[in-house]
């Protein structure tokens, strides 16, 4: 009998430490978010002990989908930044 693989599992919930492996993101990136009430608790991230954080990959997608893209709000208007020459 051949073994079945299984299907990939799309995670909603993963900790923090994959999170920030996965992404290239910091802890001090994940904590500032936090602290300045980008993230909500429950919904972007989620502590269940002491030093045991989660973090919503769906919600942050959805948190980044729904950020304005920077140079958006340095230069409104435009579809990209200015080169050198035009600055």
């Amino acid at each position: 009998m051949t073994p079945v693989s299984m299907p990939p599992v799309a995670l909603s919930w993963v900790r923090v430490e994959k999170y920030c492996e996965y992404t290239g993101d910091t802890m001090n990136m994940v904590a500032d978010r936090m602290h300045e009430g980008l993230w909500a608790a429950g919904k972007h991230y989620k502590r269940t002990s002491q030093r045991v954080l989660w973090i919503n990959l769906q919600a942050v997608e959805e948190w980044i989908n729904r950020t304005p893209h920077v140079e958006a709000t340095f230069y409104p208007g435009r579809t990209r930044s200015p080169t050198r020459t035009e600055k």
